[in-house]
């Protein structure tokens, strides 16, 4: 990426001193890791006001808007930014996850299979645009593509725990199984794939065994709605129906 040395004012700093755009760049950065995201958007909407026309500075206030719950407004600036700059990979990456969220699949497609064709080498673009073909229901393209994140990158969480739906999907619950469980090595407490692997074990009449993940879940995050139904699941299998209708009702 090109280097940014245009002073942006004193005002956009803490301390008051004058910083390069590219600081100030690194600065919305460094606020938007750290969840500090109006500090972040004040000093983004100053970078756009001497400099509208910048394409990374529009995806950032997207970023920003997503992290904030405005994924309208996020689709709105992003889109902005691949109208200046069409080749920032990124930037359709970004794009097509928040159309997906959207539910407007088509165009999430459009942009994930953009990224790829881009960024061929990185290992979330082939993940995500997988995930999407998971929601499409195009479950060898969904396959094909986590396979491609998992050449470049073998313990890519995404791609491991999506590798597990698409195999829990096509009724391979024994590899399902392998593949929620290499997640749980690499990042013990990944509690959606706790979650999935414990589905997988009540489908495979193991629900002891889904219980007692799921319990351990829960003092991960007690508010996850669908471990809840997933262990009252698992209680009607073991006859406990009294802590099944509890789960039921969380």
């Amino acid at each position: 990426m090109e280097k940014m040395h245009n002073p942006v004012s004193a005002e956009n700093t803490a301390s008051g001193k004058k910083v390069t755009k590219e600081q100030a760049m690194q600065l919305v950065a460094k606020n938007i890791t750290e969840g500090k995201l109006r500090q972040a958007e004040i000093l983004i909407k100053r970078i756009l006001h001497a400099s509208p026309q910048d394409a990374l500075a529009l995806h950032l206030l997207g970023v920003i808007a997503h992290k904030a719950g405005n994924i309208e407004i996020a689709i709105k600036v992003i889109t902005q930014a691949i109208a200046i700059n069409p080749k920032d990979g990124q930037f359709h990456t970004n794009l097509g996850e928040m159309y997906r969220l959207t539910k407007q699949l088509d165009k999430a497609r459009e942009h994930a299979e953009q990224a790829v064709k881009l960024l061929p080498n990185s290992a979330n673009a082939h993940s995500n645009l997988g995930i999407i073909y998971y929601d499409l229901k195009i479950f060898d393209l969904a396959k094909q593509s986590q396979e491609n994140a998992l050449k470049i990158n073998p313990k890519l969480i995404s791609a491991l725990n999506n590798m597990g739906s698409i195999e829990r999907e096509n009724k391979n619950k024994e590899l399902a199984k392998q593949w929620f469980s290499k997640v749980l090595v690499i990042k013990p407490k990944h509690v959606e794939s706790m979650n999935n692997l414990a589905a997988v074990l009540t489908e495979s009449e193991e629900p002891e065994e889904a219980i007692k993940i799921l319990l351990q879940c829960f003092k991960l995050d007690k508010n996850y709605a669908e471990a809840h139904c997933n262990i009252a699941n698992a209680f009607i299998m073991t006859e406990q129906f009294d802590k099944a209708a509890i789960g039921y009702k969380k």
